[in-house]
């Protein structure tokens, strides 16, 4: 697809001018029968007029075309923005011609403009597929060698040629296209260039009337912030004001006179330095001399100090012997002090034990053999209620760490604790895990005495067993 062909009689045909470029209706030449020879710009295959879907006016090329022809092979992206600039261009009043190539056929431009006087040429390059830099600045100083302008127009982000010809990147956005980038502004206060975004239309405009003029940035400015994409990037060349570019000679001039300050300061700099370094090489030949005298100085003296050394040194031997004796005899008597007061702790600790076994013997002993089998036997029947497995008491078995209470197990896929028969309430409120487990008492009158230890109540259950043994039938 293409928007250009040669017409037998008229020469070349624009599709995208109403007028065909050349006085033609598009009419003449579309389903016309006999049908016009059309023919390609580039290859010379024959083509012949067609619309898209979407009405847009274009020329085809005809049956078994050749394999290589540029302008057939153009994607639909490269064709819409060729398109936007020409229509950009015309509402500018310059001239556009798509497809305009040199008569040597050294270059060919996408979009010519050309101005209503005719003494000015600007080629628009639509550039979407990838070209190395050294490829592009050919093809623009073949431009340049035509006495013809250029401008490299891209809609890619990743463009390695952007800004060092002739270029600007364009976004079309709610079919308001955008120049994003290849435009920039000089900010005096900050000394930096930065993109300044600008609708498509102003850009054309400002370059037919030189507004904008193609600016080679000088060395040190060439770090071009860029708004849009929020970095920074190398640009040696773009698109600016005849203000900015004032503006970056005047900071230049500014820099350069500060160079010239700075490099006068060096220069004093490294006069003072030399000063110094004079003055500091006088100071070292007296600190030499000083450093010899107190050598032969302090060779006297260390004999000396040598000789004191030697007494100290024997001096401090007896002294540590005594003091190592003494901490031998302190640490011993340490030792025997903490020997003995384990001694007297575990002593306490073998008098609480026994004290607290003859209490809970003590609580455990007022009740018969009669009264413990019955509460066993209570114990028994609420673990077979429960969980309908029997429960193990050890009658003679009892847990100093819970009160010297009796312990009920279970068996069963997970074995584990019942409860707690009957721990003493004297020795409960010492007995920290006994307040995690269940208790079982024979009365109300045990439970409460737990309760006033300590425990919860919520966990007691008591059997209601008589305090004293029944001893006839009633």
């Amino acid at each position: 697809m293409s928007f250009t062909a040669l017409h037998p009689d008229a020469g070349r045909l624009d599709a995208t001018d109403p007028e065909l470029g050349c006085g033609l209706a598009w009419s003449s030449i579309y389903k016309v029968r006999p049908r016009i020879p059309l023919t390609c710009p580039d290859c010379g295959h024959g083509v012949h007029a067609r619309r898209s879907t979407r009405g847009l006016r274009h020329f085809a090329h005809d049956r078994q075309r050749p394999e290589h022809c540029e302008l057939a092979e153009e994607s639909m992206e490269h064709h819409l923005l060729k398109l936007q600039l020409a229509g950009t261009i015309r509402e500018t009043d310059w001239i556009a011609e798509l497809e305009v190539a040199a008569p040597d056929s050294s270059w060919r431009a996408d979009v010519m403009a050309t101005s209503p006087d005719g003494s000015r040429r600007i080629a628009w390059e639509a550039q979407l597929s990838p070209i190395t830099v050294d490829d592009i600045q050919a093809r623009t100083a073949r431009y340049l060698d035509a006495g013809v302008e250029t401008c490299w127009v891209t809609t890619r982000r990743e463009t390695a040629w952007l800004g060092q010809v002739p270029s600007i990147r364009v976004d079309p956005e709610d079919d308001r296209w955008r120049v994003d980038d290849g435009v920039a502004g000089f900010d005096y206060d900050t000394g930096r260039w930065s993109v300044q975004p600008m609708p498509l239309q102003s850009f054309v405009t400002w370059v037919h009337r030189r507004a904008l003029a193609f600016h080679i940035i000088l060395p040190r400015y060439r770090r071009v912030h860029r708004p849009v994409d929020q970095d920074y990037a190398r640009r040696p060349v773009l698109w600016t004001t005849n203000r900015s570019t004032e503006a970056e000679a005047r900071h230049e001039r500014m820099r350069q006179r500060q160079d010239e300050r700075k490099k006068a300061w060096q220069e004093k700099q490294a006069e003072l330095e030399q000063q110094r370094e004079e003055r500091e090489a006088e100071e070292e030949r007296l600190r030499l001399e000083a450093e010899a005298a107190r050598k032969a100085r302090d060779e006297r003296h260390r004999r000396l100090r040598n000789e004191h050394q030697e007494l100290q040194r024997d001096l401090d031997t007896l002294v540590r012997r005594g003091r190592w004796a003494l901490d031998d005899r302190r640490r011993e008597h340490a030792l025997e002090q903490r020997r003995l007061q384990e001694e007297a702790a575990a002593r306490k600790r073998e008098e609480q034990r026994a004290a607290d076994l003859a209490t809970g013997q003590a609580w455990w002993g007022v009740l018969s053999a009669q009264q413990r089998t019955d509460l066993n036997e209570a114990v028994t029947a609420a673990a077979w209620k429960e969980l309908t497995t029997r429960a193990e008491i050890k009658t003679d078995e009892l847990w100093p760490q819970y009160a010297y209470g009796k312990v009920a197990r279970f068996h069963g896929r997970r074995p584990g604790v019942f409860g707690i028969i009957r721990p003493c309430p004297e020795l409960a409120a010492r007995c920290p895990d006994l307040r995690h487990e269940r208790i079982f008492v024979r009365n109300a009158g045990e439970a409460r005495l737990l309760v006033e230890a300590g425990l919860d109540a919520a966990h007691i259950t008591d059997f209601g067993l008589p305090d004293f043994e029944q001893t006839a039938l009633c």
